[in-house]
């Protein structure tokens, strides 16, 4: 499959960067046709393609009897 074509004519109609963006984690296209489709640097500081970071939660401590 022509990912970097079928993203390119999907994009921004049924695309956005973030799914875009996903194709370059999944290694579907590179980070050079990501700015070649969305006109944007892959991984930019206000990116949406970039991952946000995920924040750790702590659990409750289960309650005694």
């Amino acid at each position: 499959m022509d990912w970097f074509n079928t993203i390119k004519r999907f994009y921004p109609r049924f695309w956005d960067e973030k799914m875009v963006g996903d194709a370059v984690v999944c290694e579907k296209i590179t980070a050079d046709q990501y700015k070649e489709i969305t006109g944007l640097t892959y991984g930019a500081e206000d990116n949406p393609a970039e991952p946000e970071p995920q924040q750790e939660t702590e659990e409750p401590a289960p309650k005694k009897k």
